[in-house]
């Protein structure tokens, strides 16, 4: 059996396999989770019909669009264990049909009390696939190769979020009700799951790819399966520079999250856009983010350890002024669009870092997925902030909104100068080893 670096050094035909279909998978998983924020806008024109008014619709979404991120929340902290002790593609199929499924009993209420429970049960149950892919991938790839192996794998929630406002907003466009968009994504997804449940594999047969020596497991980094929950998290909370890691996941998925939750919105509200059209241009945040991503892979990958803390600083540093100038911006300015597709370039490539390469650079196939669900869970605990609070912060404008990120974003940058600093010093002690 194949363990050393030079037996990944090409791209073997199992390796490209999987990563289609884990992005294809993952894709699928966007189109029933995109569908609430483009949505938005509708169900709120449905609820004040009911007899609501227009902010207190708005801030009811937010409280579902809250309890909904902390379920994900929840779901990440177990979802990395579960991963890891019975395999990624597990991970991957359960979360998919879930999806599926609480996706069609959102689409089928007109209630408050539905929409959130469907949407708690959608978010909760998608916790499952993003660690069970960093399982799959710390199978699959050295360590040399996370951070183009992992950029490419983000490009499903990066593209595929952008692909599927892009479809959804052509839907919207022909005046078709966003119930029936619901079941479209139902269908699709649905699909993709028969797919992947067919041409899936956990692991290859003939190679084991070696594992970043900066692991907190050191030369037990390799072992999978076999130690205890217990041992594999331990290690990981004794790390002061994973605890930096989780701060800053924190920190920018708040950012992330809003823009995917309100930007539909905020067109809406702001520039005057028609529903469709916001839909639609809200893609460009995700885009742009998702040809940032495999840059910083190609880089990060290139300048080792020290690259990672250098691209979470340099992203931060820009995207909170990025932000500051979004929040300057006044009703009716159409650069906003272009202001906000620019952050999605600056703070997505950091973000994808985080529960992605940098999880497998701490956990490797012992404990990637841990890692990655631990780092994703507290990150989603920002959505108390995303969901209500920004909803909150939006009625008095948009511009408290956005300096609120603005601020949060240089906090961010300081703790990723630490962890750099952290990165370097760590470096240099394999490199004497």
């Amino acid at each position: 059996m194949k363990t050393n670096d030079t037996a990944g050094a090409k791209w073997t035909q199992g390796q490209v396999l999987t990563l289609v279909l884990l992005v294809l998978g993952y894709t699928g998983y966007y189109f029933c989770r995109a569908n609430f924020s483009v949505a938005k806008p509708s169900i709120i024109d449905d609820l004040v019909s009911q007899g609501m008014t227009k902010d207190a619709a708005k801030q009811a979404l937010g409280v579902i669009a809250t309890w909904g991120t902390l379920s994900y929340a929840f779901g990440k902290f177990i979802a990395g264990a579960i991963g890891d002790r019975f395999g990624g593609r597990t991970n991957m199929l359960v979360g998919m049909l879930g999806a599926v499924l609480a996706t069609v009993m959102f689409a089928s209420g007109a209630t408050l009390p539905i929409f959130t429970t469907a949407w708690v049960l959608n978010r909760l149950l998608q916790s499952l696939g993003w660690p069970g892919m960093m399982n799959m991938a710390s199978k699959w790839f050295p360590y040399t190769r996370y951070g183009v192996a992992v950029g490419i794998l983000s490009l499903s929630y990066l593209f595929g979020d952008a692909l599927a406002r892009r479809v959804y907003g052509e839907i919207f466009s022909r005046g078709i009700a966003w119930q029936t968009l619901y079941f479209i994504a139902a269908g699709l997804v649905g699909a993709v799951f028969v797919v992947s449940a067919i041409f899936l594999r956990d692991k290859p047969k003939d190679y084991v790819p070696p594992t970043d020596p900066l692991s907190v497991y050191g030369e037990a980094a390799g072992d999978n399966g076999k130690a205890s929950v217990w041992d594999t998290v331990l290690p990981l909370v004794k790390s002061p520079a994973f605890w930096c890691v989780c701060l800053l996941s924190f920190v920018l998925t708040l950012c992330r999250d809003t823009f995917n939750e309100w930007s539909p919105t905020y067109f809406v509200e702001q520039i005057g856009m028609a529903k469709d059209q916001a839909a639609s241009q809200s893609a460009w945040f995700p885009a742009l983010g998702g040809v940032a991503v495999i840059i910083a892979g190609i880089f990060g990958d290139r300048l080792g350890h020290v690259g990672k803390g250098m691209i979470l600083f340099s992203g931060l540093v820009c995207s909170a002024g990025l932000l500051f100038f979004l929040a300057s911006q006044q009703s009716g300015s159409s650069i906003a669009v272009w202001i906000v597709a620019a952050i999605g370039f600056t703070l997505l490539a950091p973000y994808s870092y985080l529960a992605g390469a940098v999880a497998l650079m701490f956990g490797g196939r012992r404990g990637g997925a841990t890692a990655s669900g631990i780092i994703d869970g507290f990150g989603y605990l920002a959505g108390y902030f995303s969901g209500q609070k920004i909803a909150e912060m939006s009625t008095k404008g948009w511009d408290k909104a956005f300096s609120f990120l603005a601020f949060t974003a240089v906090a961010g940058a300081v703790v990723a100068f630490v962890f750099w600093m952290m990165q370097i010093q760590a470096d240099r002690k394999v490199k004497v080893a």
